[in-house]
């Protein structure tokens, strides 16, 4: 027996369905909920969906999540669930019904795609996210990372998401970049 003897796709799928999404589309606002629509809440992604809330709601001191899959092992896909989920926490009892949060209040999320322009640097991404771009002024120009104080003041009281993905491409980019 075949396998497309024995699977039958779903139907509804369109061309903007059929494409690669990347933080990117989601950073210019071209992703939209619906893309939900047509995913299916694996239980990996179910755990990560709980982790990231239970910090948002403060039920966890889990800072941070490192997806480390293979190439095709849905990171990005992951990414962007959570993007649209912490942006529109009240979509998260129709897609993953047993996840309860305390707070449904959006949280800002904030993409760091590497394949798009930082000119910044990701902390100016990170800051100009949050609405406190002149934050990190003295960063800029030259470009020079901030400390660890400075993040705290940054991100202090921020109900924030910070999304980071194809980092290699912005690596290559910022090693090429002379001072």
């Amino acid at each position: 027996m075949k396998i497309k003897e024995i699977l039958e796709p779903r139907g509804g799928f369109d061309e903007k369905t059929e494409t690669v999404e990347s933080l990117g589309a989601l950073m210019r606002g071209t992703l939209q909920p619906e893309w939900l629509e047509a995913n299916y809440p694996t239980k990996n992604l179910q755990t990560v969906v709980e982790t990231v809330f239970a910090r948002l709601d403060g039920r966890s001191g889990t800072l941070g999540y490192h997806l480390a899959q293979s190439m095709g092992g849905g990171k990005t896909h992951t990414l962007l669930c959570l993007g649209l989920l912490a942006a529109n926490p009240r979509l998260l009892g129709l897609y993953f019904p047993g996840i309860k949060i305390a707070n449904e209040t959006p949280a800002k999320v904030i993409c760091i795609d590497g394949r798009e322009r930082h000119p910044n640097g990701i902390w100016g991404t990170i800051a100009d996210g949050l609405g406190k771009k002149a934050a990190l002024n003295q960063f800029y120009s030259p470009l020079g990372a901030p400390g660890p104080q400075d993040w705290r003041e940054l991100l202090a009281g921020e109900r924030v998401i910070i999304l980071a993905d194809e980092m290699p491409y912005y690596l290559d980019g910022a090693l090429a970049t002379q001072l």
